[in-house]
């Protein structure tokens, strides 16, 4: 039950390296959330640690992040073929040197893809891009513009 309805959310773009949008309930963090139906009552988890759960058929440790290589925190792109997959896992400390490596870290606080937004922008980008594929379909063109920081009133989104 819950695998359909999860995979229902989930819309792939067209080539095989494509992100696969989540376009279910997005927190305030930018990330996606699923609720999940478990014998102790219902859970929420993020979508995307939730695919790399389902495309490994394993459970993850609570210590164990699951990192976006695309840097698009509604990605959901797990393949279990690391040329492909966007998700990864690993630790806290293996995190924090992806943060930095992609210059997600600017005075010691997490930004995306170096443009040191705030948290509230950047939910607002992956709703604005959620809302877009939900009416639109996959567009690539938006996908890259939420990825480089662009805002809705900027002309490089969609």
């Amino acid at each position: 039950m819950n695998d359909e309805r999860f995979w229902s959310y989930v819309v792939k773009g067209p080539r095989e390296s494509d992100c696969w949008i989540w376009t279910g309930a997005v927190a305030d963090d930018g990330y996606g959330r699923f609720w999940t139906a478990t014998p102790h009552g219902q859970k929420v988890i993020r979508p995307h640690r939730y695919a790399v759960q389902q495309t490994l058929e394993e459970n993850l440790t609570p210590s164990t992040i699951t990192r976006h290589t695309c840097d698009l925190p509604i990605c959901v792109h797990a393949d279990v073929n690391e040329e492909t997959t966007h998700l990864i896992t690993g630790d806290a400390v293996e995190n924090s040197l992806d943060r930095m490596i992609r210059n997600r870290v600017r005075n010691g606080h997490d930004t995306l893809t170096g443009t040191g937004i705030a948290r509230k922008a950047r939910a607002e980008r992956m709703r604005a891009l959620r809302d877009h594929t939900r009416t639109h379909g996959y567009d690539p063109d938006a996908v890259r513009a939420a990825i480089a920081g662009a805002t809705l009133d900027q002309a490089t989104l969609f």
